[in-house]
């Protein structure tokens, strides 16, 4: 995190990894050297793929921030930059992966080498790897069209290092979205970075819906052999069933409990070391006797008001309704008018969720009293 430098904390980067990643995962490069950013190694070969991935999750402050005192502005793009060459130096036959929010909007500036281009000179590094310049990443799109100086380091950082933007190029993001959406504007800021090999691997990127910052959530969905991690780990893909008791069913319940077989199941479960290894198989014999007996059933849909907070009610799930309307109307259309309606609409969302868990919270105190 930030050291922080004025009485009001802010920024930072952090990056979370899903628990089944965790053992393949390593921390790499010194914390200290490297501000605003976070660099780890994912042992994806043991996922079926033929090369590791280093990830790095970065963050670049903008044009007139603190952060540039005493400093130049171009500093965070060299650091990131100093990191490739690290990597590079450490680590052979890796991809490597960057993400975060760069604050520069590089419009649809090339982001490879073009034919003749003398501007950009690949590193050593790069130059030797036997991909470089040899895939075809396709054309990038990008809704925003303005060019800032940031996002020319940017430029610079992908040609100069085997990196492409995602951002515009595969499926779920073909006009190349907005990330961030203010009072000033919409503007592409948020990027992921890619070695050109990798990009191949990556199936879909996508700018999600999800409005709780200004900046919208970016994804990207690499393609892994999954057999490989299933047969290495013992483990089966299974839906989160739901299970109700059924008296009609509950005789073939019982016999399936009461038979050999499953107390055979269960005493070998009981020697078991690990706790945990032994939960899940006995969370997996659960779910195979519910099936075998037919106690499972699918739920009915519930309107989604009922899945949240007790202070989100019916008119609050409404407001939410309208909003994510006009987030995919303005989406959609580009119109800035819209944006402006959408703006109005997140800001009476977001006063009336407040008035609403104040006056919860009312209700709690004076219980209490």
């Amino acid at each position: 995190m930030r050291t922080c430098v004025t009485d009001k904390a802010s920024g930072g980067v952090m990056l979370v990894i899903k628990d089944y990643l965790r053992e393949y995962t390593i921390r790499i490069l010194d914390i200290a050297k490297y501000e605003e950013m976070i660099w780890i190694k994912i042992n994806t070969k043991r996922l079926g793929l033929d090369n590791d991935i280093i990830v790095g999750c970065v963050y670049i402050p903008p044009v007139g921030s603190i952060f540039y005192e005493n400093k130049d502005t171009n500093c965070s793009i060299s650091l990131i930059e100093s990191a490739i060459c690290d990597i590079w130096s450490k680590y052979c036959n890796i991809d490597i992966l960057i993400m975060g929010d760069m604050n520069g909007r590089t419009g649809t500036i090339p982001d490879v080498i073009q034919e003749n281009d003398a501007t950009h000179i690949p590193s050593l590094d790069a130059c030797y790897t036997e991909h470089y310049q040899q895939v075809d990443v396709g054309q990038r799109n990008n809704k925003d069209t303005v060019i800032n100086q940031f996002g020319k380091y940017i430029i610079d950082l992908c040609c100069d290092n085997e990196l492409v933007i995602l951002n515009g190029r595969k499926t779920s993001d073909m006009k190349g979205e907005f990330t961030y959406i203010s009072a000033n504007g919409a503007s592409v800021i948020d990027y992921i970075l890619s070695s050109p090999r990798l990009c191949l691997l990556i199936s879909d990127f996508e700018v999600l819906k999800c409005d709780i910052s200004k900046h919208l959530p970016i994804s990207c969905k690499i393609r892994v052999n999954s057999s490989v991690y299933l047969k290495q780990n013992n483990v089966s893909l299974c839906s989160n069933f739901v299970y109700r008791w059924k008296t009609q069913k509950s005789d073939n319940f019982k016999t399936l409990v009461n038979s050999p077989e499953l107390h055979n199941q269960i005493e070998v479960i009981n020697k078991e070391v690990d706790i945990i290894s032994a939960v899940k198989k006995l969370d997996e014999l659960l779910r195979e006797i519910g099936n075998k007996a037919g106690m499972y059933v699918k739920t009915k849909t519930r309107p989604s008001y009922i899945n949240n907070k007790k202070w989100f009610d019916r008119e609050t799930d409404k407001l939410k309704k309208s909003k994510n309307m006009l987030l995919n109307r303005f989406r959609e259309t580009n119109n800035y008018t819209v944006l402006k309606d959408y703006l109005e609409s997140k800001a009476m969302f977001k006063r009336e969720c407040q008035v609403k868990k104040k006056k919860l919270s009312g209700i709690h105190i004076k219980r209490l009293m």
